[in-house]
Parts: structure tokens; C-alpha cells; sequence
């Protein structure tokens, strides 16, 4: 897919996202005091076009079956929503699910069961739905507790590091769209194409002030540099950075009068006299005060000093008599000001400003198709119709999406733990029995690994070259009694029950705001056998602020959809097929931002 076609549906995708946390919002708000259908009724009674939906749901609103189907229907939408969100709630210490998961799920339950859906095997199910009764009453409940389930398990099983990206027309590929702010030429310490917010960040490029060291002339006390678009970044003896001048680069004019002289950071002389010059000539540079400065126990003074303005070259040279110092090389800067409005003999503009070059791309998520076969005696669906109130094709549909989400997610973290495992920089870790290392009390020594912890969180940073807000843990079975053992000031445990083997829950929320969540040993992450109660293992994860930063991404192309197959006489059999897609970012600057952390010799409480 092209950029310019990313940049188009990204637009549209946003637009949607809005519609729908305003609709969420007032939707929830009215709730409070109504029913689900006169809450809607509420937001939609003077919104006869309505504006006030987002497009995805006004056409599944607006569906054959939605508008045959009445308020009862409609019941089963709603449904959807808030028993998801509700369920995404409990799992997550109360937060609201990502605006994304929610869209997500309604644009799986439109592009799975809307008779406007333009994939075939959903039009094949569609089909089949409006023949399962001569009158379609089966139809008219079948369509909306299948919405229903997908909503709710949509957007009950997401999680914060899995990033959905929404499908609103059901596309096999989706677009993840970045931009890119690069430098557009050599000044400074930046090259041309180099990121403006990558490891030259915070270096000069676009600020007009050059702090350059100066080199030693060739008489005593003397130094001399000669002004240039660019210069390099280095450490000096000290391990602080300086700037030296490029001497491949281009000759740059600086405005006479901004001079400044320094010596070990401190400002000793400037040319700021009342009759420097400014575009052209000599401007001549003398001490400030007409005095010594004295440093650190030493004196130094300028001798004499000029800015040539027509030649960008700068000189001084320091007193070394009656007790003043001759500074050391890489201890004499000069600040220039280049000089954009001076023109060259031809009366062109010697410099061109630094610019900026945004320029977009993309990767594409691919969807993937996935099949299943369930089968299940009459007797068996006819108590659950009778005794649990479950339709067959709903139970079926729940019970594939919330075991094939949980695969996905499995399948995610158990390659990232293995991944960081092999990787020298992703992993730690740390021993609470380290010889020389005397704990005076359990809490001291669980408290001994945050350090660790906090580091793990700084390197996740300095690989992505962006700030990362918050990150997660997700922890081992040993792992969550070590979080669970500290006291209430540094750690909020949730309550909620945990350690079935089909979901993955947030048990708690540490003081500087990082949530931990468990991990089932089903799940076949961590080694849970070997660390025997005694070893935790935390693997970190960012909690992205956008899904395009996130650890993994994943969109759905058709949600799992039931096919009716021949059955047996006494048996009713199902195929389920969807395509859908669970990955790990394909950008490389987020594709591996993952660590693990194993604290060895966890206190047994």
C-alpha cells in the first residue's frame, strides 16, 4: 500500500476514533440514570442523520437484521459494549479499555455478520443465518448474540501491549503508518537525513549559537579557528562533550559583535565594543572589563584578540606574563552567530538556513486465515439453550475468540521472553543472596531490586529513542508473590482472584504507577518448574501511548464467523474459520523493546 493511500485511511480512522469516544462518553454518561435503549434513544432523538455515531456503527445500526431485529437487537449491541468493557475493567485494575479495542470489535462484528460485508465466507454465514427458520426469527436473534460475543470478547480479552489497529472495510492488509522529521543538510553535528529525535536529539542544528573549541596557533598563548557549518561531537578529558569544528565543511559568515571568548566555560573577553564591526572587516576582541578573570586559582587575559569577518576565521591570544595563564588546549571556545543574511560578491546568500524534512511510510499487518471444527450432540445444545440461555452459535463463537486471542497473546510473550534471553542487553539479573550484601529485613530485601527494575525502563527508552511513559511488568508465578509481599506504600494490589489458566490479569499497580500483570503457567512463558517459588522473572514492556510505538500489533480482517457443516443425524457440527493477525511491530525501531528481568533468591514469605 502506498503512503499517500496509509495517509488517506489513517485519516479516516482517526475521524472514526473520535466519533466513538464522544458517542462512548455520552453514551455512559446518560447511563447512569437510564436503560441501555433510553440512553440511546436519548443521544439519537434530535440526531435523525445521526451525526453523533460513528460511521462503523451507524451502518451496523442500520443493518437488515439491526432494524428487523427492534430494540431487542439493539439490547444485544449494547450488551456487547458494556460487558466487555466491564470484564476489560476487572482484568485491568478498573482501567477503560483502549478507544482502538473498542472500534476494533465493532468493526469485526460489521465485517463478520452486516450483510454490507464484502468477504466471502461472511457473506456464506450471512447467507446461511437468513435460512435457518422459514420466518427468520432464529435469523433475527443469531446475527446480534453473535455481534454480541464478538464485542465482548473483543474487548474484554485485549490487552495494553497489543495494539489494535482498526479494519473498518475489512481489508487482509492494513497499513501501520510513522512519520519521520529529518535534518535536511549538513549544520551543526547533523547530516543531511539524519532523525531530528534520534541520538542527535538534543545536539545543535537548528539553534543559531556554536560553541566551538578553538585550536593552538602557532605562537604562545595563541588560538585560532576558522568558522564552518558543521562540526563533530566528541568527549574531552573530562568526559563532557565539545564541539570541533568539520574542516570539509562549508565556510560560515558570523555576525560581528556576538563574539564570546571562553575559557573553561567562563566568558574572558567579547567583541561587543561601541564601534565593532558587523558584516565585514576586523572586529576587534578585548577582555571583559580590560581585565584578567581569574578560574579555578589561575588568571588569564587576552592579549589581543579579532574577529575577520570577511575571511570567518577567529584569533586570540592570551598574556602569559606577570602571572597570567595560557589555557590548555580544548579549554578555549568561541560562540559565534552565523550570520544568514550576508551575501557573496555575486549578491547571493552565502547560507541557507537549516530545514526540516517530514516525510511519511508504512508497514503493512497481514491478516491470517484460521479454521476450526466443533461439534456437539443435540442433547448437549438443547441444555444449553434451556438450562443456560447460550445460543450455539454464540457459545461456539466466545469460545473460539477467547482461546484463539489468548494463543495469540501467548504466542507474543513467549517469543519475546525467548528473544531477550538470547540477547546480552535485554536481560538481567539479580541475586538478593549476592555475597557482601546483608539485608536487615525481608522488605529491604525485596525493595533491593528496583534499581534494576528502573534501569530496565531506561533502556527501553534509549533503544526506541523516544520517552516511554509507563511500562508494565508481567510476571511468573514467583514473580507475583514478590510484588504481592510488599507493603501498601509501594505496592496497590487490585483483588482480583487470579491463576485460572485462560486469562491474564492485572494484580496490582506499583507506586510509581507501573501495573504488573500474571501470567498462567499454561501459557508456557516463563520456566515456573526450574525457578521453583524462588527465582522471579519479570519481563518489561512498554505501555505504548499510541499504537504505532506499540510492542505488538494486531488487526482482524474477518472476525471467527461459525459455518454451518453436515452434521450427524444427533449432532450439530461448526466450522469456524476468521482471518486475523497478532505480530510483533514490523517497525525495527519497536520491534524489540522488551526486557527481562530474573531476580534470583526470591525470601520464601
Amino acid at each position: 500500500m502506498d503512503n499517500q493511500e496509509a495517509l488517506k485511511r489513517s485519516k479516516i480512522i482517526q475521524d472514526e476514533l473520535y466519533a466513538t469516544k464522544r458517542f462512548l462518553s455520552e453514551y455512559t454518561d446518560k447511563r447512569k440514570n437510564m436503560t441501555m435503549i433510553q440512553a440511546f434513544d436519548n443521544i439519537t432523538a434530535d440526531d435523525e442523520s445521526q451525526e453523533k455515531l460513528p460511521e462503523i456503527l451507524k451502518k451496523i445500526l442500520n443493518s437488515k437484521v439491526m432494524v428487523e431485529g427492534g430494540d431487542k437487537a439493539l439490547q444485544h449491541i449494547f450488551d456487547g459494549l458494556e460487558m466487555g468493557i466491564e470484564e476489560y475493567q476487572r482484568r485491568n485494575g478498573g482501567d477503560n479499555p483502549p478507544i482502538e479495542s473498542i472500534y476494533a470489535g465493532m468493526a469485526m462484528a460489521y465485517n463478520g455478520f452486516i450483510e454490507n460485508s464484502k468477504d466471502p465466507e461472511a457473506q456464506k454465514a450471512i447467507a446461511q443465518y437468513d435460512k435457518l427458520s422459514f420466518d427468520h426469527h432464529e435469523s433475527l436473534s443469531v446475527v446480534p448474540a453473535a455481534i454480541q460475543v464478538t464485542l465482548m470478547t473483543n474487548i474484554a480479552s485485549s490487552l495494553p501491549i497489543v495494539a489494535q489497529l482498526p479494519n473498518p472495510i475489512g481489508s487482509n492488509e492494513v497499513p501501520l503508518l510513522f512519520g519521520q522529521t529529518t535534518a535536511n543538510m549538513r549544520m551543526g553535528v547533523f547530516d543531511a537525513g539524519d532523525l531530528i529525535d534520534g541520538s542527535k536529539a538534543g545536539l545543535p542544528y537548528l539553534e543559531n549559537r556554536h560553541t566551538l573549541v578553538m585550536q593552538a596557533g602557532a605562537g604562545a598563548g595563541e588560538f585560532e579557528i576558522t568558522s564552518r557549518v558543521g562540526y563533530t561531537a566528541e568527549k574531552d578529558a573530562n568526559g563532557a562533550t565539545k564541539f570541533v569544528i568539520d574542516d570539509e565543511t562549508k565556510l560560515a559568515p558570523y555576525l560581528g559583535g556576538r563574539v564570546v571568548i571562553l575559557v573553561k566555560g567562563v566568558p574572558v573577553a567579547r567583541d561587543d565594543s561601541k564601534s565593532h564591526a558587523t558584516k565585514s572587516g576586523i572586529s576587534f576582541i578585548q577582555p571583559i572589563d580590560g581585565e584578567a578573570v581569574e578560574i579555578d586559582g589561575k588568571k588569564y587575559l587576552v592579549k589581543s584578540g579579532k574577529a575577520d569577518l570577511d575571511n570567518h576565521k577567529v584569533t586570540v591570544t592570551f598574556d602569559t606574563a606577570a602571572g597570567n595563564e595560557a589555557p590548555a588546549q580544548d579549554e578555549v571556545e568561541v560562540q559565534l552567530v552565523f550570520d544568514y543574511e550576508r551575501k557573496n560578491a555575486e549578491g547571493r546568500l552565502i547560507l541557507t538556513p537549516p530545514g526540516l524534512d517530514l516525510t511519511y511510510g508504512s508497514y503493512s499487518i497481514l491478516a491470517a486465515p484460521m479454521r476450526a471444527f466443533i461439534s456437539a450432540s443435540i442433547d448437549a445444545i438443547t441444555q444449553m439453550r434451556n438450562e443456560l440461555g447460550l445460543d450455539w452459535n454464540g457459545a461456539v463463537l466466545a469460545i473460539v475468540q477467547q482461546k484463539y486471542n489468548l494463543e495469540q497473546t501467548a504466542r507474543l510473550l513467549r517469543e519475546t521472553r525467548r528473544a531477550c534471553l538470547m540477547q546480552q542487553k535485554h536481560s538481567y539479573i539479580i541475586d538478593l543472596d549476592k555475597d557482601g550484601i546483608q539485608f536487615i529485613s525481608v522488605e529491604g530485601k525485596l525493595a533491593a531490586a528496583k534499581g534494576s527494575l528502573l534501569k530496565a525502563k531506561v533502556s527501553i527508552t534509549q533503544m526506541t529513542n523516544r520517552a516511554v511513559g509507563a511500562v508494565d511488568y508481567y510476571v511468573s508465578d514467583a514473580g507475583a508473590l514478590y510484588f504481592s509481599s510488599m507493603d501498601a506504600n509501594n505496592f496497590r494490589p487490585t483483588g482480583v482472584a487470579y491463576g485460572d489458566s485462560s486469562s491474564i490479569y492485572r494484580i496490582g499497580t506499583l507506586a510509581d504507577g507501573t501495573n504488573v500483570y500474571y501470567i498462567p503457567d499454561s501459557l508456557g512463558v516463563f520456566d515456573n518448574t526450574t525457578n521453583n517459588g524462588k527465582n522471579a522473572e519479570i519481563l518489561v514492556l512498554p505501555r505504548p501511548t499510541m499504537p504505532e510505538t506499540a510492542p505488538f500489533i494486531g488487526m482482524t480482517a474477518v472476525p471467527p464467523i461459525a459455518l454451518t457443516a453436515n452434521g450427524e443425524m444427533f449432532e450439530e457440527q461448526v466450522g469456524v474459520y476468521a482471518r486475523i493477525s497478532a505480530e510483533h511491530n514490523p517497525n525495527p525501531l519497536y520491534a524489540n523493546q522488551a526486557m527481562l528481568i530474573k531476580i534470583m533468591n526470591v525470601p520464601s514469605l
